[in-house]
């Protein structure tokens, strides 16, 4: 009896646990306070798919052959390996980064246009996903 009680109460703690993760995660907060324009070449890598690659997969599986849709880089200065980076949302799930070289380079083009916060969207293709390349990649449309 005592067994069922201590798994009850380990239960309940990591299930507020995540509870709170969830509803403090950046997923859930983002603003959006600017678009940005694209050329529709999407040459802008997303780095890290590999890490996302299951909700990429449900993502995929709800645009269908679409493949297009609509990205929010978050400029995510709280991410304790890199406090310059920036990462990208799809359908409110983290799916990658844009490279440290890359992420810095948006935010100096942002910083010259007086903005330094929030999150900002684009158009992202997914490509992959097939038999032929099954891993899932993001590129993003965004002038370089």
């Amino acid at each position: 009896m005592e067994l069922i009680y201590l798994f009850l109460i380990v239960f309940v703690i990591f299930y507020l646990k995540n509870r709170v993760r969830q509803k403090s995660s950046p997923e859930t907060n983002i603003q959006q306070v600017g678009e940005i324009e694209g050329d529709g070449d999407f040459e802008q890598e997303v780095v890290g798919e590999s890490n996302y690659q299951k909700d990429l997969r449900q993502i995929l599986k709800r645009l269908g052959s679409r493949r297009v849709c609509k990205a929010l880089l978050y400029l995510e200065d709280e991410n304790k390996y890199d406090s310059q980076a920036v990462c990208v949302f799809v359908d409110k799930r983290r799916v990658g980064y844009l490279s440290r070289v890359d992420a810095r380079e948006f935010r100096k083009d942002l910083k010259a246009k007086g903005i330094v916060s929030g999150g900002y969207s684009c158009n992202a293709k997914l490509f992959g996903g097939t038999k032929e390349k099954p891993s899932i990649g993001v590129w993003l449309d965004i002038r370089k």
